[in-house]
């Protein structure tokens, strides 16, 4: 794994090819670079960020394959209509497929981080027949029992952050959507879920006041729908047989329940919890999360397809 490692330190940066995918109503930014099997990464959120927040940490694994990174609809360089109708996680998945298609990938591996991970459980749960394998990093609750322990943990956490983060969201350049002011709200809120202060201050964001606003009513939407319902991916999860890695942070956020939970849900499955580690674990801790998914990719090779057990 040390020579793993170092590889992708020496590795020379490999070209980058940009292209925009066609979805119903809009067209999704995608950045793919390093050669060999596809990994369509998902970023997290829903609302604001965008893939860059991953970057540069997560292109070293182009070492061991190709990246496909997008923007997911309504952030980032993605372009089109947003209409909140279609601020849904079945459009989500539709709008992946999509990507998948303009790929010519009847089969794919997800690699996702935080809110990402839920929407790649989602796709998995809906079209199974397409994914081979699943890494899940800082794994999102896949259950409302799991998602309202989250929010009770995370508040717990920010609690001590509760007169910084008053004094950015009362403000009226905040509320406009400055992109400053939205960065620096962003980056306190994450702070409670990241181990090291030095690595929450190296967290970065690129933000528009467009993606901010537009950010902020994806976000709503979601917790407005998908998260205020009842909902369980486990026991779906629990008819698949996909080779999946789970990575999670032992200080992160979203408490290490919720990817024990997905992790003892589908067969197969790896789950590394890595200690002294938050909820950006590119960030936090690259080097492990480099060797574990290139251990796992060059142990997995055989496996081809999903199933569904019945």
């Amino acid at each position: 794994m040390v020579a793993g490692m170092e590889a992708g330190r020496r590795s020379a940066e490999p070209a980058v090819t940009e292209r925009f995918v066609e979805v119903f109503r809009g067209a999704l930014f995608t950045r793919s670079l390093g050669e060999g099997e596809r990994v369509i990464v998902l970023h997290g959120g829903p609302g604001i960020v965008d893939h860059t927040y991953l970057l540069p940490e997560m292109d070293r694994l182009a070492d061991v394959c190709q990246l496909v990174y997008y923007d997911q609809r309504g952030h980032g360089r993605s372009r089109g209509e947003l209409n909140p109708d279609d601020v849904s996680i079945d459009r989500f998945v539709e709008d992946l497929g999509s990507v998948c298609d303009a790929l010519e990938l009847d089969v794919v591996t997800l690699l996702g981080h935080s809110w990402g991970t839920h929407l790649a459980l989602q796709f998995a749960t809906q079209r199974p027949e397409r994914v081979n394998r699943l890494i899940l990093m800082n794994t999102f609750p896949a259950s409302s029992t799991d998602h309202a322990r989250y929010v009770e943990y995370r508040n717990d956490l920010t609690t001590p952050l509760t007169d910084e983060l008053r004094s950015l969201t009362s403000s009226a350049g905040f509320e406009e959507g400055d992109p400053e002011l939205a960065a620096e709200h962003l980056r306190l809120l994450t702070s409670a879920g990241i181990k090291r202060a030095a690595d929450a201050s190296r967290l970065r964001l690129h933000f528009t006041r467009e993606n901010v606003l537009r950010g902020r009513m994806i976000f709503q939407r979601f917790e407005q729908t998908l998260f205020s319902r009842p909902f369980d991916l486990l026991p779906k999860l629990a008819r698949l047989t996909i080779p999946t890695l789970v990575i999670h942070g032992d200080h992160d956020f979203v408490p290490v329940t919720a990817a024990e939970h997905v992790a003892a849900a589908l067969r197969g499955s790896r789950l590394v919890v890595i200690p002294e580690c938050g909820h950006c674990a590119y960030l936090e801790a690259m080097d492990t999360v480099y060797a574990e998914v290139a251990d796992f990719m060059r142990h997995e090779r055989q496996n081809s397809r999903s199933t569904i057990v019945d």
